[in-house]
């Protein structure tokens, strides 16, 4: 996993997406904004599983592993608990728009299978508020970067909750115990 702290990446990410310069082209904030969320998710992973090598070949943080995707470590945080329904859903929804942006050159915030998507993410919904301190006249794109920004805080602070919990490998257990019962439960079990 990079060496960067998490303030390093918050700060990279947020100047990007939410740079008050230049405009960014929509392509440029959904994959800015993807990988920020990416890189947040990873986090979260190596934080919570055993801290081995082990973890960090399954996320892939050096090479390709099982959980290397931003969909395949999505589904891996909601299913060990830690990430929320609605954060698992918008996660979701901001990977599907990111790739129809990466791959599609003919797609845009304004597009209106985007726009759809984009208002279907729940957190922004949640925090209406935040909407209103956006610049960006694109209320679509407005939707994204504010879905960002909430599901970059809740993944922040759920890394040091997850490290609270963080898995450990469980002592060896004591075999004699163990094969004597069921050695005697299976003797019984053909005796009678």
């Amino acid at each position: 996993m990079s060496e960067q702290t998490t303030k390093t990446i918050w700060h990279k990410a947020t100047e990007e997406i939410f740079t008050t310069g230049e405009p960014l082209n929509d392509r440029v904030i959904a994959i800015i904004g993807h990988a920020f969320l990416d890189t947040l998710l990873e986090r979260l992973m190596c934080k919570f599983l055993v801290d081995a090598k082990e973890a960090e070949e399954l996320l892939g943080t050096e090479s390709w592993g099982p959980l290397q995707s931003f969909s395949q470590r999505t589904k891996a945080a909601y299913c060990l608990g830690l990430i929320s329904g609605d954060e698992y859903d918008d996660l979701k929804k901001i990977n599907w728009i990111r790739n129809k942006l990466a791959h599609r050159l003919d797609y845009s915030f304004d597009d209106k299978t985007i726009a759809e998507k984009c208002y279907k993410l729940k957190l922004p919904r949640r925090a209406e508020w935040l909407l209103t301190l956006s610049d960006d006249r694109n209320l679509t794109r407005s939707h994204f970067r504010t879905a960002t920004l909430i599901l970059g805080f809740l993944l922040t602070a759920r890394i040091p909750q997850a490290e609270h919990q963080r898995r450990k490998v469980p002592d060896e257990l004591p075999l004699q115990p163990i094969l004597d019962d069921r050695a005697k439960r299976a003797f019984d079990h053909w005796i009678i």
